[in-house]
């Protein structure tokens, strides 16, 4: 078990590590050239949800006596500009019907939910450039810095775990591993899917493209890299070596290490360990 505690913080490490040095680059200007727009994309959402929020509660205590007189009317359409297009075609001043009071809810609903789509898909948009230059600083991080280093990241050597080959045989793992390894762990395929879709959809409500079906395309990559990392986990905690779907599949390990550099036997199912010195 310390062993995978070792490797899970090392990991953790690492990756506020790459998105401490993302951070910092997405704020150079010259490089994160749609700053601005991803700012105010961020902010419109945001003004957006505090509209729906308040709204969600407020509509209902309007809708009780089944009216909307003119004064509520003009309230709705002051403060909640995202959401009062209903009220182009619900009379004021008049008792409402079921299926009106349904058509003004599903209104505000569609309205939020449009407004999700569009801010899911523009933040993608914009931030294109900044996932690309993530997708290669992941790769260099988790891939070169790694191979040079001979299995060690900063948080590796931290936390004194290291990559090694699991055939004691085997004394080096060679770069083409490492590159492979970094694109699995590091959540490489799924950043550079939300790309391609991203660059397929044509970011309007029209067409096969369009919002919703990127939203969905979306919310699929998302649940596929749920399920990837769940089992990435799982294995590590059912096996008796602690590997993963990487490990298993490079034919490499990751091991504790005492200061001296000895390795130390510790596992899920034996916490048995050799060396005190650590």
């Amino acid at each position: 078990m310390k062993r995978l505690i070792h490797r899970v913080l090392a990991f953790m490490l690492d990756l506020f590590i790459i998105n401490l040095l993302l951070f910092a680059i997405s704020n150079i200007s010259f490089i994160n050239t749609n700053k601005k727009e991803i700012s105010y994309v961020t902010t419109t959402f945001r003004e957006a949800q505090k509209q729906y929020n308040e709204l969600s509660g407020k509509i209902d205590k309007i809708l009780t006596d089944k009216y909307i007189d003119l004064g509520e009317g003009l309230d709705l359409k002051t403060n909640y500009s995202y959401y009062y297009q209903f009220l182009y075609y619900i009379p004021l001043n008049e008792e409402l019907n079921d299926e009106q009071i349904e058509s003004v809810r599903n209104t505000i609903n569609n309205s939020y939910k449009e407004a999700i789509y569009e801010y899911n898909y523009y933040v993608s948009k914009y931030s294109i450039k900044v996932n690309i230059i993530g997708i290669v600083l992941s790769i260099l991080y988790f891939g070169v810095f790694e191979w040079y280093k001979k299995g060690k990241t900063i948080g590796k050597m931290v936390m004194r775990v290291k990559t090694v080959p699991n055939n004691p045989d085997s004394k080096n793992i060679p770069l083409y591993k490492y590159l492979i390894k970094a694109v699995l762990v590091s959540g490489v395929l799924f950043t550079t899917a939300n790309i391609i879709i991203t660059l397929i959809s044509h970011g309007t409500n029209e067409g096969p493209f369009g919002l919703e079906w990127y939203n969905q395309a979306y919310a699929h990559v998302y649940n596929v890299q749920y399920i990837y990392n769940t089992l990435f986990m799982l294995l590590i905690f059912i096996r008796r070596d602690e590997r993963s779907i990487h490990d298993v599949l490079l034919g490499i390990k990751v091991i504790l290490h005492d200061k001296k550099g000895k390795e130390i036997e510790s596992s899920i199912f034996n916490e048995e360990v050799s060396n005190k010195t650590n």
